[in-house]
């Protein structure tokens, strides 16, 4: 009996045994397979989580300063604008951006960030402050909404748009005007021996031409003319020449007055004549002749031209005075003159006498001669 007892014991313990090791055995799998259950559980929220994550392209153009620079980056941010700020982009009022901000984010998106400025538009019927992006002159006006064209006037303050404050715009338009313009004709001198040395005689009569051009004007949009350019010119009418004949042949020698030995004075008188008082001038001798004269016949008085005039400086004898002339020495006596003309180089004591030919005028010459200023 006893040994029964101890082999069912033995039995028990060793059934006992067996059951704690299945338990153990049991709770192992468990753990291991609660293990395995985690790991691919987080091996999946992994994939997800890649999986949900954005590849954006951001560029930033700033052309004023020559930046255009592009970086690509991984997001899960669902909005344009939380982006930017979560990369540390700030877009100012005067920048401009292709996708609005609160626009929502997709894969492979690009986003481009230009940097603008305001300036100031000034045309002839109005002020415009704008905003723009481009550096270009014609480019920002159009980006303005302003069409100019080569032909248009465009002035900056600054030389360049990235240093201006202000642009002036005027607008030019191009139209063609046909004229008719006056040709002048010239006048052409023909010696003629058949007139005397200062006589002139018109032969022919000058007749202007005329000529059509035509010009291509470039007009501001106020009407006010920029520019014109001949663009093509035609001859109507050729002008014809006025043709004038021109003595040559010399006049003969006239002794106009005797020419005395000497003056005769007698106390306030010269040859019966009363005079206030006398001057010691440089005299010199000219002829009536118009060609001599600048083309004048007539005095500075506006009297004809001819003997017994003198040219004087009317600072040292008034015009109109009534003179009496005969040389330092006395072997010439001119006689008596009126003060009616005035020479460029008759100043002080110089006086000037009119002849009415070339031969008396020569032999006079220049001397030193007596002016005595009558009453």
């Amino acid at each position: 009996m006893e040994a029964q007892e101890l082999y069912r014991q033995k039995r028990l313990a060793e059934i006992k045994q067996r059951r704690e090791q299945k338990r153990k055995r049991r709770i192992r799998k468990r753990v291991c397979a609660l293990i395995t259950l985690v790991m691919v559980s987080v091996s999946a929220f992994g994939a997800v989580y890649t999986a949900s994550a954005k590849e954006i392209t951001i560029t930033e153009i700033n052309e004023f300063e020559g930046i255009n620079t592009s970086i690509t980056v991984k997001t899960r941010v669902s909005e344009v604008g939380e982006l930017l700020s979560e990369q540390g982009i700030a877009v100012g009022s005067t920048d401009k951006i292709n996708i609005a901000e609160d626009t929502e984010l997709n894969d492979k998106e690009e986003i481009i960030v230009r940097r603008g400025k305001e300036i100031k538009v000034v045309t002839p019927s109005s002020e415009e402050t704008v905003v723009v992006t481009s550096a270009d002159t014609h480019e920002a006006l159009r980006e303005a909404g302003y069409a100019a064209d080569a032909m248009d006037e465009i002035k900056l303050d600054g030389g360049s748009i990235a240093a201006s404050g202000i642009v002036e715009l005027r607008d030019v338009y191009s139209t063609y005007e046909t004229v008719t313009e006056e040709i002048p004709f010239e006048t052409v001198y023909e010696d003629d021996p058949s007139l005397y040395i200062g006589e002139e005689k018109t032969a022919a009569e000058g007749t202007a031409g005329s000529k059509t051009i035509s010009y291509k004007v470039e007009m501001y949009e106020d009407g006010m003319e920029k520019s014109r350019t001949a663009i093509s010119e035609s001859i109507t009418a050729e002008p014809v020449n006025a043709v004038i004949k021109k003595g040559t042949k010399e006049k003969p020698v006239h002794t106009a007055a005797p020419v005395q030995t000497a003056a005769a004075e007698t106390g306030s008188t010269v040859n019966g004549l009363k005079y206030t008082k006398k001057i010691t001038m440089s005299a010199t001798a000219y002829t009536n002749s118009p060609a001599e004269n600048a083309g004048y016949s007539v005095t500075a008085m506006g009297t004809p031209l001819r003997r017994g005039v003198a040219a004087v400086d009317p600072s040292v004898i008034p015009l109109g005075t009534k003179l009496y002339v005969v040389s330092a020495d006395g072997k010439y006596v001119y006689g008596t003159a009126v003060a009616e003309d005035t020479g460029g180089a008759i100043k002080g004591n110089k006086i000037d006498l009119c002849f009415t030919s070339s031969g008396e005028a020569r032999s006079f010459g220049r001397r030193d001669c007596i002016v005595y200023v009558l009453e």
